[in-house]
């Protein structure tokens, strides 16, 4: 969740990129290892995200650079298809 890409700053002494009404994160990828690091950004997530975030790796992080909201858990959804729908009914 590079907030340069999501314009999605966890912290309020950085801003810019682009300005996103909502963020779905649908995955995590292998390269995480578990770190959920940045899903607190993003509006809703699927039930695969979450399944797949270790909170034992994710939490130590969070509270080593001082920002835990970037790990909050958003809404979980079902599916990709439910998660995407969810953000554009939602607009």
């Amino acid at each position: 969740m590079d907030p340069n890409i999501s314009g999605t700053f966890c912290t309020p002494y950085a801003s810019g990129g682009v300005k996103s009404q909502r963020v779905v994160a649908l995955d995590l990828s292998d390269e995480t290892h578990g770190n959920a690091v940045g899903m607190g950004s993003a509006d809703l997530i699927t039930r695969r995200l979450f399944n797949k975030a270790d909170l034992e790796k994710t939490y130590p992080n969070a509270i080593t650079s001082t920002v835990v909201n970037n790990v909050m858990i958003p809404m979980i959804l079902k599916s990709d298809k439910e998660a995407i729908q969810a953000a554009i009914k939602d607009l």
